[in-house]
């Protein structure tokens, strides 16, 4: 696969999902998984325009680890902030799909987390179709550009 081509699929599943959770709400429990897989592509675009291949990262930060895997991003990335932010979703990767070990189901984020969560994950997205210049609206989405993120126009959100 293409480095453009991956970068492209990457930012057009997060922006689907970004969509999929503002149709939810942040009311809806499920909305905090599809926010971490949508911001978990973004991070693996964010890889792949570094040119650190999915072998190097899965060996050091394993699978669904925000933290881990922007760990592996360099310190000169400026997005790289806005990924980390993104963390405490970890626990919604697989976890939440699933009872504790105690047999209960696992609390939703706070809605005003979740709100917060929608609003910064859909400026996200935003900021990655520009810098990667990928129209999300074509089926097969391949990004116009696949340079990383270094300037500060290009890059960090502001809050």
């Amino acid at each position: 696969m293409s480095k453009a081509r991956a970068i492209g699929s990457h930012v057009k599943l997060a922006f689907l999902g970004v969509n999929s959770a503002r149709k939810l709400g942040p009311e809806d429990r499920q909305t905090a998984m599809l926010l971490f897989h949508a911001v978990e592509n973004l991070v693996m675009a964010t890889l792949a325009s570094e040119d650190i291949s999915r072998m190097e990262w899965r060996a050091t930060a394993g699978n669904h680890q925000i933290d881990r895997m922007t760990s592996v991003l360099p310190s000169d990335c400026v997005i790289k902030s806005n990924l980390e932010e993104f963390s405490p979703l970890t626990v919604y990767s697989t976890g939440f799909r699933y009872p504790t070990a105690s047999g209960k189901v696992m609390k939703a984020p706070d809605e005003d987390v979740t709100r917060k969560w929608i609003e910064q994950a859909t400026e996200l997205v935003t900021v990655f179709v520009r810098n990667f210049q990928v129209d999300v609206t074509n089926d097969d989405a391949v990004a116009g550009s696949t340079s990383p993120f270094r300037s500060k126009d290009r890059g960090k959100i502001d809050p």
